[in-house]
């Protein structure tokens, strides 16, 4: 398997982004949560592989979204051939999946962080995140092995 780091951006695109300045309570002490989630699905024809990540808002005493970002990250991945295994399902070495996520947090961070601009929220920070630790977060099949390097994704990713 190729250990080289062959990965293509092809497209950025926000789908979503909602903004409920209604919600706003101007109390200082008010604390506000980030939260992220994720799909992710392939298609082994053209190689490519669709990121979607999340982000949102709430009050930490509250699940009420204040703002929430969707953004597509598109990947090229023309070492897929390598990794395919049957029925459209791919495993991925744990770097190239971390690679994925970390560009596309900078992408949701990035983009989120534009669209809140000139909103009462245009002073949440979207925090910088550790990419490691959302991978895993997200991906909970990716172990760590006694020399504490994240080992390759054990499972499915499916499409």
């Amino acid at each position: 398997m190729s250990n080289n780091v062959d990965i293509k951006i092809n497209e950025i695109k926000e789908t979503f982004f909602i903004v409920r300045e209604e919600l706003f309570i101007p109390d200082p002490n008010k604390m506000v949560k980030i939260e992220m989630y994720h799909r992710m699905g392939v298609n082994t024809e053209i190689k490519r592989l669709k990121f979607t990540l999340s982000a949102y808002i709430h009050y930490e005493d509250s699940t009420d979204k204040l703002a929430e970002i969707l953004v597509d990250n598109y990947f090229e991945l023309p070492f897929m051939h390598e990794y395919q295994v049957e029925d459209n399902n791919l495993i991925l070495p744990s770097e190239k999946l971390l690679i994925i996520v970390r560009e596309s947090i900078a992408h949701v961070r990035a983009l989120f962080q534009i669209r809140l601009r000139g909103t009462v929220y245009q002073q949440v920070i979207v925090p910088l995140d550790d990419a490691t630790n959302v991978t895993k977060h997200f991906f909970p099949n990716l172990i760590k092995n006694e020399s504490g390097v994240m080992s390759d994704l054990i499972g499915k990713v499916e499409a």
